[in-house]
C-alpha cells in the first residue's frame, strides 16, 4: 500500500468534500440470467472517501449505495441502472502509520476504502457495454482545477465492458490509488494492473472527466475537468522545470515531478488488448481516477533497490521451470525498512506455485492479486520463487510490484515492477507429409518440423499410428475407403508440458490393386506375348516398358531382352501402378568344347563348357561317355590296335522354353607303348643283377623304386641287392614306359635278395705254449650247426664242421690264426673270423678283469660298493693244461676255479684302490711256459653305515610340518625316506612332513646312497599320529538384542575328555571357564563373536581349529515411506520402503494392508528388509477402495517392529456441470479425494490425459484442499478438451526432496456437443466476425454446407475450421448450414449474417 498521509498545503482555507478518487472493473460471468438478459456481470465500483467525515461536518459520509447506469456501445442507449450496495462493515479510517517518536506535520487525511459490488443481467450486445458512475463530490481545493469555491467538481468513472461473445474480466489495480509526491524531487508510483485473462494492458493519462451532460445516452463522453491556465492532461502540475509527469506504458510506473505543494487531479488509463482470428483488437479501458499530494518532504534519503543491470526487472522462462528472484533495497539512514510484494503469482493456496521468502502470500477477498513483505533495518532482502506449471504460460508478462517503504520519521519509499514472462514451451510448428493417400496398404511417413520438444505425442484421426509415437517421425496407416483423415501432434517439453497442437488434414483415396496377367511370362527371341490389367471401373491406363507406351487395358510385346512393363491407373486424382516381367529366353550356348587326343581306356578332360541355369543338354553318340545329358560328361575310349582311332560327338543344348543349338567335338584315341621288365630273379646280399629289355625309339622309362638302381631312367638299370636282415627279401620294381603321344604302359619284375649269415666270434685262448696239444675253440653263441674252420700253425685235432674244435699247436710262431665261417640254406656265406694266435714260450697271460676295473669297458662297473662284494674276476680265456696263481691288495681270496677268483674287499672309509696280479703257467711236452699279467685296478667305494634317525615319535595331526633327519651321512650322500612304504618328497638328509596323514601308528624308514652309489641299510622308527579335535560346533543365540541379560553358548559336539579354550569379542565370559558350556555377557557396542577351541586329554594335549560364532546386533526399524497407486494401472499400489539398521535382520518385511479403516490388516506379501519398493497387485481396485497399509518386520529375536500406517488417495471424477445456455461453458470434472496418510502433505497436483494421451499438470492445491474443478477447456473455449478425460491426484510431501504419492486414475466421458450461434457481424472487430460451431475440431472428417435462404448453396468444406463468414463479400441475411459428422449423423440450423 502506497503512503496514504494527505499533506494539504495552500494560502487558501481548506474546505473538504468526500471523494479522493476510484476506480471501476467488471468481469464477465455467464450467460444462466433470464432469457430476455441472459448475461450476467459482476461491476464493482471503488472509492476512496474522506475519512474526516466523524469529526468534520462539512464532510459527507461515506455512501452507502452508488448508482450505476449501464449503456449499450452500439446504439449509446441506456440499458439500466442500478444502486451497488457497500461491501463490508464501514470500520475505521485508513491513517497513516506514525512511527514512535515521530511527529507529524501538517494535517493528516485519513480516509476510507470503499468497495461497491453487483451483479447484473443484460440483454445482448454484440458491441458491448459502457458502465458509469459520477457524483459531483471532488475536494474544494485542487490545485490543478479551475472549480468555484463553493462549488466542487464531480468524479465521474467508467469502464468499456466486453461483449458477451468475448468473456472478459476487466483489469484490476493493485494498489491505492493517493500517493505523496515529494516537492522539488523526483517520486516513483505505481499504477500497475492485473488482467485476469492475460490480455497485453497499456497505461497512459487522461483527463479527469467532468460534469455529464445527460445520463440518457453515453456516449457522449463527460467533458473534462477544466484546468487552470497552465495545466493540463500531460502537465497536471503545470509547466516549467521540475513539474513533469510521466508513465511507463508497460507497466504503469509513473514518475512525478513538482515544484508547489498541493493537491493535484490526474487519470490513468489502462487500455486492454487481445489477439483475436491473428489481430490485435482493443477489449476496454478502464479509467482510474486519484488525487496526488505535493508537499515537502524530509531530507530522508529514500530506499533504493538494486539497479537493472544487477538485479534485472525482466524474465523469460519457459513453463514448468523454476525462477528464482532474489531482491535486495537499502537504505543509507539505517532505517527500518518493509518491502512488500503484490502480484497474482502470490495467490496462497491458489494454483500459483510461487513464494516470497517462503510467503504463498495474502489475498484480501475480492482482490485478484496478493501480498507478501520482508522486513529489515538499513536493508531489507526477499526472494521471489515462482516455480511455474504446465498451463501457466500466456503472452503478457506476470507483474511484480515491489515497494519499499521506510518505517523511519520522515520515511520514503521506491517502487518499481518486475515482469516474469512465461512462454509455452516451443514445439513443432509444422506437420511433413503427404496430404493426399492414395494407397492405404503402406505406413505414410510424417515429420515435425519447428523446435524439437524432449517428446512428441502424436494422434491420428481416421487412421492409426504404426511406429515413431514419441519421436518427431511416425508411421500411420490410414483406414482403407475414401475419408478425410487428421493427424495431431503435440511437443512435450522437457519439463512435461505440451506445446501448442499442430493438425494435419489428409485427403484419403484408396484405389483397389491393379493385376497385371501376361499370356506369355517366358518366351524365346522373336516371340510375342499380350498384356491384360485388370482393375477399379472407370480408371484410364497407361503402358510404358521396352520403348513402348500405349493406352487401354491389353498390350501385345515381343521383347529382344527380358522387359519389365509397367502399368499406371488413374482416377484423375490418384494413381496406382502395378508391373509385370517378360523374361526373353536366348539361343542356348551349345559349346561342346574344343577338339582333343585320349589315351586307351583314360579318362578324358570334360567336354564341353560349365552348365548354365535352366538349360538341358544331350550329347551322342553315348558310347564312351560318362553321362549324355550333362554340360560336362567324361569319355573313355578302348584302343587295343597301334595305330590311333578318332570318334566326334555332338552336343544339343535346350533352354526351358524349347530353344535348341548344336555343337561338335572330335576325339583322338592313341595306342599303348610297350613296357619289358625282364625276367624274375634271386641274388644274395650286395649281389647286383641287369634288369629290362633294350631301349625303343620315342619311348621314356621311369623305374620306381629307385633304391638299388645305377640309372631309373634306363632300359635296362643294375640293381644292386641288399638284405640287412636274415630272411629273404622280395622287390618289386615297376618300369613305366611313355610313348610320345603321352601314353603310358607298365610292366614289372620281382628280385628276391636273400640274406648272408652274421659273422660270429672264436673263444680260445690266443698265447699257447709250443706244441701244446688239446686247446679247446668255439663259436661262444653259436647260430649254426655247420661252421667250416681254417688253421695256420697247428693242426685241428677234432670238431670240424662243428661250431667247437681241439687244436694241436706246433712250434713257436707269430703268424699262427684260426678262422671260421658258414654257409645259410639260400647259399649264401658269411664273412671270415680270423683269431691271431702267438706260440711262444713266454705266454701274455691275460690281464684279470671283473668288478671295479677302472680300465673295464661297458657293461662292467668301473668302481665297486665295498659291502656289496664278493666280487669275481677272470683272466682271459682257459688254456687246457694251465695253472693259475692270484696276488690280491686290499682284499682276501675267498675261492678261485681255473682262470678265476672271488674277492672279498677290505671296509674302507674312502674311495681305495685294489689291485689283482695273476701268473699262468703250462707244462706241456716242449718244456714248461709261464706269464705274469698286467695289475687289475679296482675302485673301492665306501658303503654308508647305520646312523640314528632324529625326530619326533608322537605328534597331533594338525602340528605339522614335521621334521626327520639323518645325520652323519657322507658327503653328497642321497636319501630316500618312506612312511609306510611311501616315499617322502625332499632332498638331503632330512624330510619335511608338511600334511600329517590319518591318526595311526607308522613306520618310518630312510636309507642313504653315497655319491658313488652305495647304498646303507635300512634304518626304520616308529612314528605315531594323534588325532586332533574337529571344529566344535557352538550351540546359542546368533542376535544380541539386550546387551543387559547373559546369554549360553555351549559345545554340542564336545568329547567327555575334553577341555575348552573360549574367546569373546565385544563381551565376556562370566561362568563356565574351560568347560563346555559357558555364559557370555555382552558389551553395549559390537563388533560380538564368540569362540572355541577343543584340547584332547594327555598326553596328545592337541588343539583343534578354532570355531566362531559371529553375533549380530539386530536393532532394525522400519518405515513406510509412501503408498502410491502405479501410474500403469489402478490394480496395482506400489509402496516406498526403508529399513534403516536392518542389514542383519534374518526375516523379510510383511506387507500388512486393509480397507482404510475398516478390519484387521491382513499380509499381502513380503519383501526383503533391503528392498526399497513393493508391488501389490494382490486383488487391488485402488479406484474403488482406499487401502491403508503396515510393515512388519521380525527382527533376529523374533520381535516385531511395525511401520507408521499410510493411506492411498481415492480419486473420483464427475461431469460437474453441462455446456451453458448461450455460454460457452464446456463443462467441468468435479473431483474429490480423501487425506493422503503417510508423510506431511505440502500439496496435491492434478494431473489429466485427454483421449489416451499423455499426462499433463493442470494446477497445484493445498494441503487441506480435497476436492476441485476442472474445466473442459480453457474460460470461453470454444471447443472442449478432448471426450475422454483421465485425471490423477498426487501428493506431495514437504521437504527439498518430496515424495510423491499417486491417486487412482478416474475417467469422466465429455459429449462435446455441437453448439452454434445464430448472429454473426463479420466487421472485423474480432466478435462473432465468423460462423463459430463449438467443438468442430473434435469431430475430423465432417464435412460443412452453408445455403442461403432460398437453398442455393454458397459455400461447402471438409472438417471446417470456424472460418466462414468473414469475407466482404458475404451479403446480409439469413442463411442455414448442414454440418454432416463421419458417423453418419448430421446437424443443421439458421443464422443471420447482419452488417
Amino acid at each position: 500500500m502506497l503512503l496514504l498521509a494527505l499533506l494539504v498545503v495552500g494560502a487558501r482555507p481548506a474546505r473538504a468534500s468526500h471523494l479522493l478518487g476510484g476506480e471501476m472493473s467488471y468481469r464477465y460471468l455467464d450467460a444462466t440470467g433470464p432469457s430476455a438478459t441472459p448475461f450476467r456481470y459482476e461491476v464493482t465500483v471503488t472509492l476512496y472517501s474522506n475519512g474526516l467525515s466523524a469529526i468534520d461536518p462539512t464532510v459527507a459520509n461515506p455512501p452507502a449505495n452508488v448508482v450505476v447506469q449501464i449503456y449499450n456501445r452500439t446504439s449509446g442507449a441506456l440499458v439500466t441502472s442500478f444502486s451497488a450496495p457497500r461491501q463490508g462493515v464501514l470500520g475505521q479510517p485508513i491513517r497513516p502509520a506514525i512511527p514512535a517518536g515521530c511527529a507529524v506535520v501538517g494535517p493528516n487525511q485519513p480516509f476510507y476504502l470503499l468497495k461497491y459490488v453487483r451483479t447484473v443481467n443484460l440483454p445482448v450486445s454484440f458491441d458491448g457495454y459502457y458502465a458509469v458512475f459520477s457524483q459531483q463530490a471532488r475536494n474544494y481545493t485542487l490545485a490543478n482545477l479551475n472549480a468555484p469555491l463553493n462549488a466542487a467538481q464531480p468524479l465521474t468513472l467508467f469502464v468499456s465492458m466486453a461483449p458477451p461473445l468475448i468473456p472478459n474480466r476487466s483489469p484490476v489495480f493493485s494498489d491505492t490509488a493517493v500517493a505523496i509526491v515529494c516537492q522539488n524531487d523526483t517520486t516513483i508510483t505505481l499504477n500497475n494492473a492485473f488482467d485476469a485473462d492475460g490480455d497485453r494492458l497499456v497505461y497512459s493519462f487522461g483527463s479527469p472527466y467532468g460534469i455529464r451532460t445527460t445520463t440518457a445516452t453515453f456516449p457522449p463522453l463527460p467533458p473534462p475537468v477544466p484546468y487552470l491556465p497552465g495545466f493540463s492532461v500531460t502537465n497536471p502540475f503545470g509547466t516549467g522545470a521540475g513539474n513533469f509527469a510521466l508513465i511507463n506504458a508497460s507497466t504503469g510506473v509513473a514518475k512525478f515531478g513538482a515544484r508547489n505543494n498541493g493537491l493535484y487531479v490526474v487519470a490513468v488509463d489502462v487500455s486492454e488488448y487481445r489477439t483475436i482470428n491473428g489481430r490485435e483488437v482493443l477489449i476496454g479501458t478502464t479509467r482510474r481516477d486519484l488525487q496526488l499530494v505535493v508537499s515537502s518532504c524530509p531530507p530522508t534519503p529514500p530506499p533504493v533497490l538494486p539497479p537493472v543491470v544487477s538485479t534485472p526487472r525482466n524474465y523469460t522462462i519457459e513453463e514448468g521451470q523454476s525462477l528464482s528472484i532474489p531482491i535486495t533495497a537499502s537504505q543509507s539512514s539505517g532505517n527500518p525498512l518493509v518491502m512488500t510484494v503484490n502480484s497474482a503469482l502470490l495467490d496462497g493456496s491458489g494454483p500459483f506455485n510461487t513464494t516470497f521468502n517462503g510467503n504463498t502470500g495474502t489475498v484480501q477477498p475480492g482482490n485478484l492479486t496478493g501480498t507478501a513483505t520482508a522486513s529489515g533495518v538499513g536493508s531489507v532482502s526477499g526472494t521471489f520463487v515462482f516455480n511455474s506449471a504446465c498451463g501457466n504460460a500466456r503472452d503478457q508478462a506476470y507483474d511484480l510490484a515491489v515497494t519499499v517503504k521506510d518505517n523511519g520519521c520522515g520515511g520514503r519509499l521506491v517502487s518499481d515492477i518486475f515482469r516474469i514472462t512465461v512462454t509455452r514451451a516451443a514445439g513443432p510448428t509444422a506437420i511433413n507429409g503427404p496430404t493426399t493417400i492414395c494407397e492405404t496398404t503402406v505406413a505414410q511417413t510424417y515429420t515435425a518440423s519447428g523446435p524439437v520438444p524432449a517428446s512428441y505425442s502424436w494422434r491420428a484421426v481416421g487412421g492409426a499410428i504404426s511406429g515413431g509415437q514419441g519421436t518427431s517421425a511416425v508411421q500411420v496407416t490410414w483406414a482403407n475407403g475414401a475419408t478425410t483423415g487428421q493427424l495431431v501432434l503435440k511437443g512435450i517439453s522437457s519439463r512435461g508440458c505440451p506445446t501448442d497442437s499442430v493438425v494435419k488434414t489428409v485427403d484419403i483415396r484408396a484405389l483397389a490393386p491393379l493385376a497385371v496377367t501376361p499370356s506369355a511370362a517366358l518366351i524365346c527371341i522373336g516371340s510375342s506375348s499380350t498384356l491384360t490389367v485388370a482393375g477399379q471401373a472407370g480408371l484410364t491406363y497407361t503402358w510404358s516398358g521396352g520403348g513402348q507406351t500405349a493406352t487401354g487395358p491389353t498390350l501385345t510385346v515381343t521383347p529382344t531382352a527380358t522387359t519389365t512393363y509397367t502399368v499406371v491407373g488413374t482416377d484423375g486424382t490418384c494413381t496406382i501402378a502395378a508391373s509385370t516381367t517378360v523374361t526373353v529366353t536366348q539361343l542356348p550356348a551349345a559349346n561342346a568344347g574344343p577338339d582333343r587326343s585320349v589315351c586307351p581306356g583314360v579318362a578324358s578332360a570334360p567336354l564341353g563348357a560349365p552348365a548354365v541355369a535352366g538349360i538341358t543338354y544331350r550329347w551322342s553318340p553315348a558310347l564312351g561317355l560318362s553321362s549324355t545329358t550333362v554340360a560336362q560328361p567324361i569319355v573313355t575310349l578302348p584302343n587295343a590296335g597301334t595305330t590311333a582311332i578318332t570318334q566326334v560327338y555332338t552336343l544339343t543344348a535346350t533352354t526351358a522354353n524349347g530353344c535348341v543349338n548344336t555343337g561338335t567335338v572330335t576325339v583322338t584315341v592313341n595306342p599303348l607303348p610297350i613296357a619289358e621288365a625282364g625276367p624274375d630273379a634271386a641274388v644274395c646280399d650286395r649281389q647286383r643283377v641287369t634288369l629290362g629289355a633294350p631301349a625303343r625309339a620315342g619311348y621314356t622309362y621311369s623305374w620306381s623304386p629307385a633304391a638299388g638302381l645305377n640309372n631309373s631312367t634306363a632300359a635296362q638299370p643294375v640293381f644292386t641287392g641288399v638284405n640287412l636282415t636274415a630272411t629273404p627279401v622280395t622287390v618289386t620294381l615297376t618300369v613305366t614306359v611313355t610313348s610320345a603321344a603321352g601314353c603310358v604302359s607298365t610292366d614289372a619284375v620281382t628280385i628276391t635278395v636273400n640274406p648272408r649269415p652274421a659273422a660270429e666270434a672264436i673263444t680260445g685262448p690266443a698265447s699257447v705254449c709250443p706244441t701244446v696239444v688239446g686247446l679247446a675253440y668255439s663259436v661262444p653263441t653259436p647260430a649254426a650247426t655247420a661252421y667250416t674252420w681254417l688253421i695256420s700253425g697247428g693242426t685241428i685235432a677234432s670238431g670240424q664242421g662243428t661250431p667247437a674244435i681241439t687244436v694241436n699247436w706246433g712250434a713257436a710262431s707269430t703268424g699262427a690264426f684260426l678262422k671260421v665261417f658258414r654257409l645259410n640254406t639260400q647259399g649264401c656265406s658269411s664273412d671270415t673270423t680270423t683269431l691271431p694266435v702267438i706260440i711262444n714260450q713266454r705266454l701274455q697271460t691275460v690281464r684279470p678283469t671283473g668288478p671295479g676295473d677302472i680300465a673295464a669297458l661297458a657293461p662292467l662297473p668301473r668302481s665297486i660298493c665295498q659291502a656289496d662284494g664278493p666280487y669275481t674276476y677272470r683272466s682271459g680265456a682257459f688254456a687246457n693244461g694251465s695253472s693259475y696263481s692270484w696276488e690280491i691288495i686290499g682284499g682276501t681270496q675267498v675261492s678261485t676255479a681255473q682262470n678265476t677268483v672271488t674277492v672279498s674287499w677290505a671296509p674302507v672309509a674312502v674311495p681305495t684302490i685294489g689291485k689283482i696280479v695273476v701268473t699262468e703257467t703250462s707244462n706241456p711236452a716242449g718244456g714248461i711256459c709261464r706269464g705274469v699279467s698286467d695289475t687289475l685296478k679296482v675302485l673301492i667305494n665306501p658303503t654308508p653305515r647305520a646312523l640314528a634317525l632324529v625326530g619326533p615319535v608322537r605328534v597331533c595331526q594338525t602340528n605339522g610340518p614335521v621334521t626327520f633327519s639323518l645325520p652323519g651321512g657322507f658327503v653328497g650322500s642321497t636319501y630316500v625316506f618312506e612312511l609306510n612304504g611311501t616315499a617322502l618328497v625332499g632332498s638331503g638328509n632330512s624330510r619335511v612332513l608338511s600334511t600329517l596323514p590319518a591318526p595311526g601308528t607308522y613306520a618310518l624308514t630312510v636309507r642313504e646312497t653315497s655319491a658313488s652309489g652305495c647304498v646303507g641299510p635300512l634304518i626304520t622308527t616308529p612314528f605315531m599320529v594323534n588325532p586332533t579335535p574337529v571344529a566344535p560346533v557352538i550351540s546359542g543365540s546368533g542376535f544380541v538384542c539386550n546387551t543387559a541379560a547373559p546369554q549360553n553358548y555351549a559345545i554340542a559336539n564336545a568329547a567327555p575328555s575334553s577341555s575348552f579354550q573360549w574367546t569373546v569379542v565385544g563381551g565376556t565370559v562370566t561362568a563356565g571357564g574351560t568347560s563346555s558350556q559357558v555364559t557370555v555377557l555382552f558389551n553395549a557396542t559390537g563388533p560380538y563373536s564368540v569362540s572355541a577351541v577343543e584340547i584332547t586329554a594327555a598326553p596328545a594335549s592337541c588343539a583343534g581349529p578354532a570355531a566362531t560364532r559371529t553375533i549380530l546386533l539386530d536393532n532394525p526399524s522400519i518405515m513406510l515411506r509412501a503408498a502410491s497407486v502405479d501410474a500403469a494401472s489402478n490394480n496395482r499400489i506400489i509402496l516406498t520402503l526403508s529399513a534403516p539398521n536392518s542389514a542383519n535382520t534374518p526375516n523379510p518385511v510383511r506387507v500388512l494392508r486393509r480397507v482404510a479403516g475398516t478390519g484387521s490388516f491382513a499380509a499381502v506379501g513380503t519383501v526383503a528388509a533391503s528392498a526399497t519398493t513393493f508391488t501389490d497387485n494382490n486383488a487391488v481396485d485402488a479406484a474403488a477402495t482406499s487401502y491403508e497399509y503396515q510393515l512388519d518386520l521380525a527382527n533376529g529375536c523374533t520381535t516385531s517392529v511395525l511401520s507408521t500406517l499410510a493411506q492411498t488417495v481415492r480419486l473420483t471424477a464427475t461431469n460437474a456441470a453441462t455446456p451453458g445456455t448461450g455460454g460457452r461453458n464446456q463443462g467441468s470434472t468435479a473431483l474429490a479425494w480423501n487425506a493422503y496418510v503417510g508423510f506431511p502433505v505440502a500439496e496435491y497436483r492434478i494431473f489429466r490425459r485427454i483421449d489416451g494421451g499423455s499426462p499433463v499438470l493442470l494446477s497445484t492445491v493445498p494441503a487441506s484442499a480435497r476436492q476441485a474443478t476442472v474445466a473442459n477447456g480453457e474460460p470461453g473455449a470454444i471447443t472442449g478438451a478432448g471426450f475422454r478425460q483421465d485425471f490423477r491426484v498426487v501428493a506431495v510431501s514437504t521437504g527439498t526432496a518430496p515424495l510423491l504419492a499417486n491417486s487412482n486414475e478416474a475417467s469422466v466421458d465429455f459429449a462435446n456437443a455441437l453448439s452454434t450461434y445464430n448472429v454473426i457481424t463479420p466487421n472485423r472487430d474480432g466478435q462473432n466476425d465468423v460462423l463459430v460451431i463449438d467443438n468442430v475440431q473434435l469431430y475430423p472428417g465432417n464435412t460443412f454446407t452453408v445455403f442461403n435462404r432460398w437453398g442455393r448453396e454458397v459455400y461447402s468444406t471438409t472438417n471446417y475450421q470456424n472460418n466462414w463468414g468473414g469475407d466482404d463479400k458475404t451479403p446480409s441475411g439469413t442463411y442455414y448450414y448442414l454440418l454432416k459428422l463421419p458417423n453418419g449423423s448430421s446437424v443443421k440450423n439458421w443464422f443471420e449474417v447482419i452488417k
